[in-house]
């Protein structure tokens, strides 16, 4: 791969990820989901849309930085990120999309409607399956950013050492 598509690649993804997480409302334990999110539910279903993508486009960049690096972290690195492009992905669409279509279904949101898909949103939100599928989607992009960082340490401590003078 050539310089530029690889400075694309490698930036690109996290840039444009970065941009529109600026326009993520939050959503915490215990906050109504319906009520938060039913205002701007076509904006939340796009952005969630997107991220499908650019989070598989993220997974990749990594693995472009540690391509043809050797060693145990760099193969964790690359084990994590097989698991985080299809878990992490899979979760957030689950989420976000999911929840962005059981909202626009209640066409229009009147009161009693948010209140009665509440509790599906809690369920969706904060369920032990996509409680699962966040928490191992999350470890493995920590585990593949330590690893890559660690293989990449371990590539230049070689360099130097082939560097030093005799």
């Amino acid at each position: 791969m050539t310089a530029s598509p690889r400075l694309i690649l490698v930036l690109g993804p996290p840039l444009v990820l970065g941009l529109l997480e600026l326009g993520h409302p939050g959503v915490m334990p215990g906050t109504p989901i319906a009520a938060t999110l039913a205002p701007i539910v076509t904006w939340w279903t796009a952005l969630h849309v997107a991220q499908v993508p650019l989070f598989a486009l993220l997974g990749l960049a990594v693995l472009v930085l540690v391509r043809g690096l050797d060693g145990r972290a760099a193969r964790i690195s690359r084990g994590a990120l097989a698991v985080f492009v299809v878990v992490y992905p899979a979760f957030d669409a689950a989420v976000g999309v999911g929840s962005g279509v059981m909202l626009r279904a209640l066409a229009p949101p009147t009161a009693d409607r948010l209140a009665l898909i509440e509790p599906a949103l809690q369920a969706l939100f904060w369920g032990p399956v996509t409680g699962l599928m966040a928490v191992v989607g999350s470890g493995a992009w920590v585990v593949a950013l330590i690893a890559a960082a660690w293989a990449w340490r371990g590539a230049g401590a070689r360099e130097r050492r082939a560097a030093r003078p005799a």
